[in-house]
């Protein structure tokens, strides 16, 4: 008899735990540095940086859309088709996940955040 308080507490547990709904999961993929040095040439990249940043250096090929101006941030992404992936970059990786949170929620479904940014991008890619 000692052992059905033990017994019930594992059953309830098990129980409760497998009616949990799933954590909401998005599209936005944290990639790396190899990742993004190796992408097509026709890839969408944002470089999400001020323009002070983004005059020091960029990646090739980006298109600079400043996030912390949100009215032309957020009219420029409304032009683009919400199934093209979308690959984001800033300084060190807050305002590209911050913007890629912001895509997520405008309804875009292939979204990747290049988490070092450019300061890692720049000290690799030398």
């Amino acid at each position: 008899m000692k052992h059905y308080p033990i017994l019930l507490f594992a059953f309830i547990s098990i129980l409760s735990t497998s009616f949990l709904p799933a954590q909401e999961q998005t599209p936005i993929e944290i990639v790396t540095y190899d990742r993004m040095k190796n992408l097509d040439r026709s890839a969408l990249i944002l470089d999400v940086r001020t323009p002070g940043e983004f005059n020091k250096g960029a990646i090739a090929g980006a298109t600079h859309i400043d996030f912390l101006q949100p009215e032309k941030f957020t009219a420029y992404v409304r032009q683009l088709d919400k199934s093209t992936p979308v690959y984001l970059y800033c300084h060190s990786g807050g305002r590209s996940h911050q913007a890629a949170v912001q895509l997520y929620k405008m309804g875009f479904i292939k979204i990747y955040d290049y988490a070092g940014g450019y300061s890692d991008w720049s000290v690799k890619n030398q």
